[in-house]
């Protein structure tokens, strides 16, 4: 990218570094300062990737006049004066998209379109949900994207479809995304101007694992995080609930509710509270115990099985008086 001279620069002028190499479609002349047309290519691929992900800002018009092919395959670019932010809600949505596509969750894929406002509101989501279905499943078993280089890429019964698709049902496309479709469309002319047998899921494959990684990680942690806080809930459920049983006897709480229900109510809190404090216990036993196993130390495990089931049992005695009270 080419340095701006801040210091040299006015409201009128801006002075730039110069960048000395040929255009990109200058092939015949830049092959010989020691490129190759596939490493470009690959290169920039590289390049989108890292301004799509990770620096979150897109340059929107690569034709070639805009990318500059130096020496060994490094390139620059020109005239960012047409690109874009990419804020953090859409680079999650990109990797929410990756990932629902890929496991086919049209459901998902439907939330996403509805966030970014592809679908207009007050919608039939059932009807939705088969539309989407139908045009991803076509999508991906039309375009063996892993199979097919970009320029062997048959897109006209896709964009067909699209077409129906846009004009028949409550879609639109934010001004943002059309920015990054076209630039998408530009690069795969650029691409296959290139190297006609470049494969783009191919090369795009690793940081989409990369990705995928991440987002099972904070997945992961999501999840740990909410069950911590559960279980912490659970252990401060029976103070609050003393509290709470105190106030209303005391009669700072005011209750609407007969003296037989209110003694009801507070016998099946009981029960339950023991429960979740009994299942609480056992599902931290069972963790240490297999923790001990799986390290193999010289532990009698009798001093964490027999209280572990001790709690299962008071957990399903409880269970049953409560279902047979309830009942």
């Amino acid at each position: 990218i080419p340095h701006i001279y801040e210091d040299l620069c006015s409201q009128k002028i801006i002075v730039m570094e110069e960048i000395k190499g040929d255009k990109l479609n200058n092939i015949s002349t830049w092959i010989e300062r020691n490129n190759d047309p596939h490493k470009i290519a690959k290169n920039i691929i590289e390049a989108y990737v890292e301004q799509l992900l990770y620096l979150q800002v897109l340059h929107y018009d690569p034709h070639p006049g805009n990318i500059i092919v130096l020496e060994n395959n490094k390139i620059a670019f020109l005239d960012f004066g047409m690109s874009g932010i990419i804020t953090d809600e859409m680079k999650e949505g990109v990797i929410d998209a990756l990932f629902a596509f890929s496991e086919r969750d049209h459901e998902s894929i439907y939330t996403i379109l509805c966030n970014f406002g592809f679908i207009k509101k007050d919608v039939n989501k059932g009807a939705m949900l088969s539309v989407i279905a139908f045009f991803f499943d076509e999508l991906l078993d039309k375009l063996n994207l892993d199979r097919q280089s970009v320029a062997t890429i048959d897109f006209s019964p896709i964009i067909k479809e699209l077409y129906e698709l846009l004009f028949s049902h409550p879609f639109t496309i934010p001004y943002e995304w059309a920015f990054i479709g076209k630039t998408a469309g530009i690069l795969s002319g650029v691409l296959s101007f290139l190297y006609p047998d470049i494969k783009i899921y191919e090369e795009i494959k690793p940081h989409i694992q990369k990705l995928f990684v991440r987002h099972f990680k904070l997945l992961m942690y999501k999840k740990l995080s909410s069950v911590k806080t559960n279980i912490l809930q659970f252990f401060e459920l029976p103070g609050k609930t003393n509290a709470l049983i105190s106030d209303i006897y005391k009669g700072k709480v005011q209750v609407q509710v007969a003296n037989r229900d209110l003694h009801s109510k507070l016998s099946s809190l009981k029960y339950i509270i023991t429960m979740g404090i009994t299942l609480s216990f056992a599902i931290v036993l069972t963790i240490i115990t297999i923790v001990f196993v799986l390290q193999q130390r010289n532990f009698n495990l009798l001093l964490l099985i027999i209280p572990n089931g001790l709690c299962i049992i008071t957990f399903l005695l409880s269970f049953f008086i409560y279902r047979h009270k309830n009942s």
